[in-house]
């Protein structure tokens, strides 16, 4: 059985005056993703989010929300979506609570008891009761998550949700996303420039590059290749590389000034310290090294773009 389409976004296309920000860019997001969008700064990210919320016009292309295209039907389409688009916005003179009753009464279905429920989820109960100018930026960041919850949305757009945050808290925001993603089954499009936090928190990841989609795809899949790579260490690296770069199992050999990285082929890693050993090669220790999704942006972008 298919998986109901939570977002389509089909050929979008947006241009300010001669400037092109996206580039016929599609993608899907499927119920019960933890869809990680991902890519550098000015690479379109929040363009496309106020795109697919109808906060700016497009030239080309169709956002299917639900099954619905936000241009034909935006009031349905956007009726079970929540979202925090760059840094929320709140009555700074009142309290926490007083905002999330604001956007509670807006709907006509969310209960009082909601506004507790979301208060507790992300984790400021506590302070509900005081000026929202007195929250530092990453507790007005959760509570405009708390904010994008209060209606028990089945999606939720995030867009760079641990913004402000202590390393604590962004750990907090991650298991707090995945605990509604299963608890509730909530799906999440996470809009990201840090490559650590797609790879721990999303199951599937949009790379975008200047307006452009570069690869799309499960995190795992795109990391998984057929071959291994280790950091060896040795005093002796040219006698090293000698004997081992003429191994047709091996792939490449790049020295550093302590040794030097080399890659294998899937199953073979185990076999290059006994090959050194055996040719009298002294070898001090030896790193695995598994292929984050750093290096894997890199690799597809040849070193283009900065990822903070």
């Amino acid at each position: 059985m298919e998986k109901k389409h939570m977002l389509q976004i089909e050929g979008l296309t947006k241009a300010y005056g001669n400037k092109i920000v996206l580039d016929n860019l599609n993608l899907t997001v499927e119920q019960g993703d933890i869809y990680g969008f991902l890519g550098p700064n000015g690479s379109g990210k929040t363009t496309t989010i106020r795109a697919v919320l109808g906060l700016v016009n497009y030239q080309k292309g169709n956002v299917i929300l639900n099954g619905f295209d936000i241009k034909k039907d935006f009031k349905k389409s956007i009726q079970k979506v929540g979202a925090v688009v760059e840094t929320p916005r709140f009555f700074e003179n009142y309290s926490g609570y007083w905002n999330l009753k604001v956007m509670a009464d807006f709907y006509d279905h969310v209960p009082r008891k909601r506004i507790d429920e979301v208060l507790e989820i992300v984790g400021m109960e506590k302070r509900a009761k005081e000026k929202v100018k007195t929250y530092s930026l990453g507790m007005k960041q959760r509570l405009g998550i708390a904010r994008a919850l209060i209606h028990s949305p089945e999606l939720v757009i995030l867009d760079e949700p641990t913004n402000g945050l202590d390393p604590q808290g962004m750990k907090e925001v991650r298991e707090m996303i995945i605990q509604l993603s299963i608890e509730q089954n909530i799906t999440f499009f996470v809009s990201t420039h840090l490559l650590s936090e797609v790879e721990v928190l999303c199951n599937k990841v949009c790379i975008l590059k200047r307006g452009q989609k570069i690869e799309e795809g499960v995190v795992k899949k795109l990391l998984n290749k057929d071959y291994e790579v280790l950091d060896i260490y040795t005093p002796s690296v040219k006698k090293a590389m000698d004997c081992l770069i003429r191994d047709n199992r091996v792939i490449s050999i790049n020295p550093f000034s302590e040794g030097f990285k080399i890659e294998v082929q899937q199953g073979y890693a185990d076999k290059i310290v006994k090959i050194l050993v055996e040719d009298n090669v002294p070898v001090r220790y030896v790193i695995p090294r598994n292929q984050s999704l750093e290096d894997y942006f890199i690799e597809q972008t040849k070193g283009g773009e900065h990822i903070a």
